[in-house]
């Protein structure tokens, strides 16, 4: 237990000289139990024995002011505290505090194999100031009882008052320390269409660029936990050391030697750029692996970090009703500071929009009156609309374990969304391709296919799906006579078939078209039959008509989208919209969601119905705009079927939705 205590000496002397403050700006509740040391160099001490002797230590700094990157702060800090060097190490993980504070931390095994020191370092900041709190334990095995009196004291601290002091970049660890691991070497950036002229796939193989890590696990934070720099000839680079991948034809990635030995994960690649996921990081050296999302940096880690904004509570006034519409409650008021007052209760939240960072919404943890922990999520959407779901008790007690769902809505000013477009022109056609000109449509009934079914009592099945959501097929072919073609489905109006531009990854928006006698070729696919006729064209034995625009469309009606998931192993899912239209350009727009679970000897079914939305409409080319009577307003794509070169509403095409006339059930 030597070796601890003299570890704890050369602490506060580190701890002291990155952190001297004042006296009196933070303030914490002790660790029962534990011995105060007298202070060294400004930082309190706290030991922890047991039969054998000194198994634990706290050391607590003063304020001082925020790094300018407070994680490679950290992380240079807590590698010096360790003398420079780590048996095992996990990245800077962040999580949000009831008292309002970030907790950056960062664990770490250091000392010998023989005699192995466990090292937990956080710094806990309000966004100017912070407090760097150390814990080590000689007892690696039986650190988790200790801890819990450490995330007690952590919990209490609070910052009050300016620091007085600079921050320091690295922590001296006394003489002998190695120095903090040195940045990463700058990697020129590279995108999908530099990569793809270089003779690369970017579909299947990883650009050599920079991809920033966000470990998957319950809390939030904007700042990466992990840089990995993807070199090229399949090798890679991190602060911690380097190694090799390779990648499968089903992009599924292994990595070997250095930190992310034996991790795995997929590659996936879209309109914005590359990502990739790591699992299972360090396994074969710690008790625990850690999960993470890898984005490449630029416009692909711009969407990660716009859609964390967007999973991270606002504070304002809600207005609650049940979750299916009826039923008010009054307000939800949630505070700057991770409060929020509801039916007459106050208490505090935390958000996870880390665990899963595929999800539209974040993960909640209300905890009120009595210490009762409630769940619920929150959300916010491209119009500006801000959803907190409540799981809360019935009639408004706190500690009655019958709870309700409650919806909590408020309406924004939307955040605006990464750009559709990259800063480069597209290049020009290639000779011979072009000729075409126009906008064209597509639709048909989607064909039936079998889907294997497996029943709770291990029997299988064939049902049948469709092969389009809504089983209507939509295709469409926006043709530029120069020689590119959009065959995308826009999200807002016709103007995204400007095939002048790229998507943010450097690839063109469109795909190059070559016409050949009777046949035609879009980008890399093989020629397939075209033929013109009239208003439209026959592409590959389906007919295009011309895209008619909606500019005069009233609509009077009552219309429906219907889609059913059946589910692999136990029942399905089904969805479905209501759009009706009335007198004045109105529409009121409901949804209703319901799920089939079969289990032996039952079946549980469960539905979830949406508030009515209603609102006024009007059509503008093929774009419609609807304004909700709570101030949103929602422009979307729109398009119906053509026969005769004229419109025709046998069907609706509603921002990638099918709608269909309702049949009167009467």
């Amino acid at each position: 237990m030597q070796r601890l205590l003299s570890t704890v000496l050369v602490l506060s002397l580190a701890v002291g000289a990155s952190a001297q403050q004042s006296n009196g700006q933070v303030s914490f509740t002790a660790p029962k139990g534990w011995a105060a040391s007298s202070s060294q160099g400004g930082v309190l001490q706290y030991t922890h024995t047991s039969a054998g002797g000194v198994d634990g230590a706290l050391l607590i700094g003063q304020d001082m002011p925020l790094p300018n990157d407070p994680v490679r702060w950290l992380e240079q800090t807590a590698r010096s505290l360790a003398g420079g060097q780590a048996l095992s190490e996990q990245a800077v993980q962040s999580e949000q505090l009831a008292s309002g504070l970030t907790a950056l931390y960062k664990v770490l095994i250091g000392g010998t194999p023989q005699q192995p020191v466990a090292y937990v370092a956080a710094l806990l900041h309000n966004g100017t100031s912070g407090v760097l709190v150390v814990f080590l334990s000689s007892d690696v095995e039986n650190k988790n009882a200790l801890e819990k009196d450490v995330d007690a004291v952590v919990e209490s601290i609070r910052l009050s008052g300016k620091p007085t002091q600079t921050a320091g970049t690295t922590a001296a660890a006394g003489a002998g320390a190695k120095p903090a691991e040195p940045n990463l070497p700058t990697v020129n950036p590279m995108n999908a269409a530099q990569f793809k002229a270089a003779g690369g796939n970017p579909a299947r193989q990883i650009i050599p660029d920079e991809f920033r890590c966000y470990v998957k696990r319950k809390g939030d934070g904007l700042s990466p936990d992990l840089t990995v720099q993807v070199l090229p000839g399949g090798t890679y680079r991190t602060v911690y050391g380097n190694g090799t991948y390779q990648i499968n034809k089903d992009r599924k990635i292994t990595w070997q030697g250095g930190p992310l030995n034996k991790a795995d994960g997929s590659l996936d690649f879209d309109d914005y750029g590359q990502a990739f996921s790591l699992s299972d990081v360090s396994e074969d050296t710690q008790d625990t692996s850690l999960n993470f999302e890898c984005y490449q940096r630029g416009p692909r880690e711009n969407v990660a970090l716009h859609n964390f904004k967007l999973r991270t509570p606002k504070p304002g006034s809600y207005s609650c009703v049940l979750a299916d519409g009826q039923g008010d409650r009054g307000a939800l008021e949630v505070g700057a500071d991770n409060t929020y007052r509801f039916g007459g209760a106050a208490g505090r939240y935390r958000v996870d929009y880390r665990s899963d960072q595929d999800s539209a919404r974040s993960s909640l943890t209300l905890r009120g009156e009595g210490d009762l922990e409630e769940s619920g999520f929150y959300s916010e959407d491209e119009t500006g609309l801000r959803v907190f779901t409540l799981t809360v008790p019935t009639g408004g007690d706190l500690i009655s374990r019958s709870s309700t769902a409650w919806t909590c809505t408020a309406v924004a000013k939307p955040t605006p969304a990464p750009s559709l477009y990259g800063s480069e022109k597209a290049p020009a056609p290639p000779q011979g391709s072009g000729g075409l000109n126009g906008n064209f449509v597509h639709n048909r009934a989607g064909k039936l296919v079998p889907v294997l079914q497996i029943g709770p009592d291990f029997t299988s099945s064939m049902v049948l799906g469709s092969e389009c959501p809504g089983n209507v097929c939509w295709a469409f072919a926006f043709f530029n006579p120069n020689g590119y073609v959009y065959t995308q489905e826009p999200k807002v109006d016709a103007s995204e078939a400007d095939c002048t531009r790229t998507y943010p990854n450097g690839l063109p928006r469109c795909e190059v078209y070559r016409v050949t006698g009777n046949t035609i070729q879009i980008g890399d696919r093989a020629p397939v039959p075209f033929t013109l006729t009239g208003s439209g064209l026959n592409l590959d034995g389906q007919r295009y008509d011309k895209l008619q625009p909606m500019d005069t469309l009233i609509l009077r009606g009552s219309y429906e989208s219907l889609e059913v998931t059946p589910n692999l192993y136990l029942g399905g899912s089904t969805s479905s919209l209501a759009l009706t239209f009335g007198e004045g350009r109105t529409f009121s727009l409901s949804s209703d969601r319901s799920t089939t679970v079969m289990v032996p000897g039952a079946t549980v079914s469960n539905s979830n119905r949406a508030a009515t939305l209603t609102g006024t409409y009007k059509f503008s080319g093929n774009t419609v705009e609807l304004t909700y009577r709570d101030g949103r307003v929602v422009r979307q794509f729109a398009a119906l079927p053509v026969e005769g070169g004229k419109i025709t509403p046998t069907l609706l095409r509603i921002g990638g939705v099918t709608y269909s006339p309702s049949i009167d059930k009467k």
